[in-house]
């Protein structure tokens, strides 16, 4: 299977998803989430999401003659927003609205069944962090999906 198909299918269910609602005033329709293949611009349109590819690995299985080899994928799903940004569905800022869209974007994962993959495990957010250069606090969701054989 294709990294490409399981990130487009995560970055699709993300950004039309009713569970993840855009969080600067609900004018982004579909595009607040995006891919690793685009650029973030932090000066405009806070907070967002960005999807990105951390490391497939392989397990091999041998049962008996038969041999199998699975392919694990890690996926981190970051969350960004501007300090004090306030989110438009709530009155969350800062670290609080970050945490609160890291709940809702493992919600959606949850409920969204991508062909040809299994979801495998959704980690927890490490820590938090902020960046005082840019004035941003993000935290980032490792989320492994295994391939169907």
């Amino acid at each position: 299977m294709d990294t490409d198909l399981l990130i487009g299918s995560i970055l699709t269910n993300l950004n039309n998803t009713s569970i993840l609602t855009d969080p600067f005033n609900g004018t982004r329709i579909g595009s607040f989430v995006f891919g690793p293949d685009q650029e973030l611009n932090f000066n405009k349109y806070m907070p967002k999401g960005h999807i990105d590819f951390n490391s497939k690995e392989h397990e091999n299985k041998s049962y008996g003659r038969a041999f199998l080899m699975d392919g694990v994928h890690i996926i981190d799903i970051t969350f960004f927003t501007r300090k004090g940004d306030v989110g438009s569905g709530t009155t969350k800022k800062n670290v609080s609205l970050v945490l609160n869209y890291i709940d809702l974007i493992g919600s959606a994962i949850r409920q969204n069944n991508i062909v040809g993959f299994s979801l495998a495990d959704i980690g927890i957010v490490e820590s938090i962090n902020y960046n005082p250069t840019n004035g941003i606090y993000f935290g980032t969701l490792p989320v492994v999906y295994r391939e169907r054989s």
